[in-house]
């Protein structure tokens, strides 16, 4: 940096320089020779003071020298034009004729409906009187039946159905003008409804049934 400085900042930066390096070495050397308790109580805060004074002064001189100096190169550089060319790429547009083909595929599904070989409920009405069963309608086939029993006559009746995998199924005991449904699962084979109120089975209160 020192070789980049002018003649009158050399001298400047050497003054400061040798200041402090003078002051340096007395203190360290000279001083103590001659006062053996140097800085001592009293001189401390003067020692201080010298010290920071001549490291600020230091940087100073460093720091204002040299940026004068490259303030004055800088303004002595001539200025240089820089020629930019810009060359604006040429672009080439292009149309891409893009064909889409859209597939469709159909896909057949077959459903096959299972075979119902379950027949539907067949509802049966019954009449109930003193003393008979009539049934609506008379025919009567295997599945699920649902007895709809009607109590036509004048006194409490119910009805019982016993045969093939049914055991004593019964209505409630309704009174006249009621109605009460039973339902059971019957097979082919032969059927015994009647009432199970006390007497009235005996009364003719009772039918056979064939399902077929």
């Amino acid at each position: 940096m020192l070789a980049a400085l002018s003649t009158e900042h050399k001298i400047g930066m050497l003054v400061v320089a040798g200041l402090f390096i003078a002051f340096a070495l007395a203190s360290s050397f000279l001083f103590p020779r001659y006062w053996p308790q140097f800085p001592g109580s009293r001189g401390l805060t003067a020692f201080v003071v010298g010290s920071v004074a001549l490291f600020v002064a230091m940087l100073l001189a460093v720091e204002l020298f040299a940026v004068e100096e490259e303030e004055a190169e800088a303004g002595n550089e001539p200025a240089a034009v820089e020629e930019t060319q810009t060359t604006e790429p040429e672009t080439t547009t292009s149309d891409e004729e893009t064909t889409t083909t859209s597939e469709t595929t159909t896909s057949e599904t077959t459903t096959t409906t299972p075979t119902i070989t379950e027949t539907a409920t067949q509802t049966v009405a019954v009449s109930g009187t003193e003393f008979a069963f009539k049934l609506t309608p008379g025919d009567v086939h295997p599945g699920a039946v649902v007895f709809r029993l009607s109590n036509d006559g004048q006194i409490p009746h119910d009805l019982t159905v016993e045969g093939p995998g049914v055991d004593d199924a019964k209505t409630p005991v309704i009174d006249p003008g009621q109605n009460a449904d039973l339902d059971v699962e019957l097979q082919k084979g032969d059927y015994e409804l009647y009432c199970s109120v006390p007497g009235h089975r005996e009364g003719g209160m009772e039918l056979d049934l064939k399902v077929s």
